[in-house]
């Protein structure tokens, strides 16, 4: 993602906060090796009390070096503001996430803490599923270079168990439908080739449903892995895959009163 200096500027300052319970999710680590540019971090949490906190403190922090937050929202479980001081506007956004993924997030240079590339494209799939946006289908062809949307697709209703994997493609399908204009009008150093994108996005939904079919039920809402690589695991051999499940990935027994800063200090990346 074309970064431009003051995003990192305030990437690094915030960075120092993160932690294995407040990670940058969303879209701009997913569009960190692409061409696509992005206006707002998302900076999600594993519970919901952290949420408020940990805005209060990065608001805290950017004033320190001269920056202020135009608060847009606090509510529960979301808090998002538009930074202020510095050369253009850069939305951030404070929300719960549930803490059930695949793995743990993980440190980062740039970002502090962010989601593993395998909770970011089943998280897109869930996304996709809920509403109709040209960046959500460049973000997950973006990601299935590391994770093939097939397999991610099989895996998603672990984090949603209202959705089967047909059920969720056939949502996918009827969000997708976006003219080349719609690609025209993301922030990209590069032409984005939106009808290659939607044939790349269909084929592989064509392969998911195929697959779908052909599993049985205890097979789906797995993580599949051959030789370290996530795949898209053949039906007539699953017992010669390692598997992996989605788990409660926040750290427990937490004390309800310690503050968000000594959280941050005693799991944060330095740690």
């Amino acid at each position: 993602m074309p970064l431009s200096e003051f995003q990192k500027y305030v990437l690094k300052l915030l960075a120092a906060q993160r932690s294995q319970e407040s990670y940058i999710a969303g879209g701009a680590p997913i569009a960190a090796s692409t061409s696509r540019y992005s206006g707002d971090f998302d900076i999600f949490h594993d519970r919901e009390d952290f949420v408020s906190k940990a805005a209060a403190a990065d608001a805290e922090l950017l004033s320190k070096h001269g920056l202020s937050i135009r608060w847009i929202r606090k509510g529960t479980g979301i808090w998002s503001g538009e930074v202020e001081g510095g050369p253009q506007p850069l939305k951030l956004e404070w929300a719960h996430d549930a803490g059930f993924r695949f793995f743990p997030s993980q440190a980062d240079d740039e970002f502090g803490f962010v989601l593993h590339p395998a909770d970011l494209i089943t998280n897109k799939a869930l996304t996709i599923a809920d509403r109709q946006e040209a960046r959500d289908v460049y973000d997950i062809v973006s990601l299935s270079s590391i994770v093939p949307i097939a397999a991610a697709i099989i895996a998603a209703p672990a984090k949603d168990p209202g959705y089967t994997p047909e059920s969720l493609i056939a949502a996918m399908k009827r969000n997708i439908a976006h003219p080349q204009v719609a690609f025209d009008r993301l922030r990209s150093d590069a032409p984005i080739d939106g009808g290659g994108l939607l044939r790349t996005l269909r084929q592989s939904l064509a392969v998911a449903a195929d697959l779908a079919m052909a599993l049985p039920d205890e097979a789906i809402g797995k993580l599949y892995f051959e030789d370290g690589e996530i795949v898209v695991p053949d039906p007539a051999r699953l017992g010669s895959y390692e598997t992996r499940e989605a788990q409660y990935q926040a750290v427990l027994a937490q004390p309800e009163d310690l503050p968000f800063d000594t959280l941050a200090q005693k799991y944060g990346k330095n740690q």
